[in-house]
């Protein structure tokens, strides 16, 4: 039994995390092997083998671990808190990006083009799930409403993804602290009302 709390275990890990995501980066996941794992962390397979059952169950690990991660560290749970101004929006959106800079190569190998699609959808229903907590309070259960929550929640969390995804890749080359503001009007507003003020 691997004793997670070993420095040696925490150690081996991040260095088979660490190769994934750069063999992710450069061949793809389909093309990795547990032998060029070990190759590129300097273990040997038996070292592997006590860690994880396969290259499988490593990304698996991963992908939780780095959410979790996020989740706990961003302190999403405290988001029924937040009140829908922009103030308040910009210094969550603010912890979030901070937060995913500071995993930076992780977010950007997994959500650019060789990473995995079930690490974007994990995310985006990470996103959804507390943001039902934010403004499900605020939709009304009126049947004739002319948007009705899911639609507004799933709109907000792959727009968001759609961002950040943008962001880190450097195709938008603002810092965290300008991407944060603009998601927050973006979030309160929507992207014409936005627009339209800014163009006035």
């Amino acid at each position: 039994m691997v004793n997670v709390n070993d420095l040696r275990v925490v150690r081996t890990q991040s260095w088979l995390r660490e190769a994934l995501i750069k063999l992710i980066e450069q061949v793809g996941f389909d093309a990795i092997t547990v032998q060029s794992l070990t190759r590129e962390a300097g273990i040997n397979r038996a070292t592997f083998y006590q860690h994880y059952r396969d290259k499988y169950d490593l990304l698996d690990q991963s992908m939780t671990d780095m959410l979790t991660s996020l989740q706990t560290e961003v302190k999403l749970k405290e988001m029924k808190k937040v009140n829908l101004d922009i103030h308040s929006l910009e210094a969550l959106f603010l912890r979030v990006l901070t937060i995913i800079s500071q995993h930076r190569p992780y977010f950007k190998v997994m959500l650019g083009d060789k990473g995995l699609p079930s690490f974007q959808s994990q995310l985006i229903q990470l996103i959804k799930a507390n943001l039902n907590e934010v403004i499900g309070q605020h939709f009304s259960s009126d049947p004739q409403q002319q948007i009705t929550q899911d639609i507004a929640i799933t709109y907000v969390a792959t727009a968001n993804v759609g961002l950040i995804t943008q962001w880190l890749t450097g195709v938008m080359p603002y810092s965290a602290a300008f991407m944060a503001t603009q998601m927050a009007y973006l979030f309160v507003e929507g992207p014409l009302q936005t627009l339209q003020k800014t163009s006035i």
